[in-house]
């Protein structure tokens, strides 16, 4: 046993251990909301173990606040196509009768506005997902391991906003109006 340890030690190469730089990108997104959402408590909780913390519904919504905030600025630095970012409640999507409507909502739910889509961005996002649910599900909270995604990101065009065609008709709707949470300057 000794004599492995002391081989290993004089090994010349490092163990390879390969970390993207997506990967890096969602440990960055995931660990500013996890101290985020901290900080936004009242001081007598913010000392809290994360177990605790993660039964609290309102460090859950600050959580997902900085899951949201920290997704948008990702991907408006990663895609000039990118106009505007909304953030829309998982309550005006058709699909929220599913089982995992009840599951803790941590979900992000965003509306991008693009100059037209685009594979690269498709392909982006879905990564992105991959890697921050796989964060997620690592978190200590039993009903969280079942999330298959944490970020829903929806891309829509001038044309579907003009036309209230799909999600663009949520940016001219009357009762679930998306929150704008950034656009481009022009």
């Amino acid at each position: 046993m000794l004599t492995n340890t002391i081989e290993r030690e004089h090994q010349t190469e490092a163990p390879v251990v390969q970390v993207t730089r997506l990967q890096e990108m969602a440990e960055t997104i995931c660990g500013n909301a996890l101290s985020t959402a901290r900080l936004r408590l009242p001081a007598r909780q913010q000392d809290a173990p994360l177990t605790s913390l993660l039964q609290l519904p309102v460090y859950l919504n600050n959580f997902k606040y900085g899951l949201a905030e920290g997704t948008m600025n990702v991907i408006v630095a990663n895609d000039g196509n990118v106009q505007a970012v909304y953030h829309f409640e998982e309550s005006t999507n058709p699909d929220s009768e599913t089982e995992e409507a009840l599951l803790p909502d941590i979900g992000v739910h965003l509306l991008l506005l693009v100059d037209s889509n685009s594979a690269a961005l498709t392909t982006f996002i879905k990564s992105l997902d991959e890697s921050l649910s796989g964060l997620i599900r690592e978190l200590p909270l039993p009903a969280l391991a079942k999330r298959s995604s944490a970020i829903n990101v929806i891309t829509i065009t001038q044309e579907d906003v003009e036309k209230r065609v799909g999600y663009g008709a949520l940016l001219s709707s009357m009762f679930a109006r998306p929150v704008k949470l950034w656009a481009r300057e022009k």
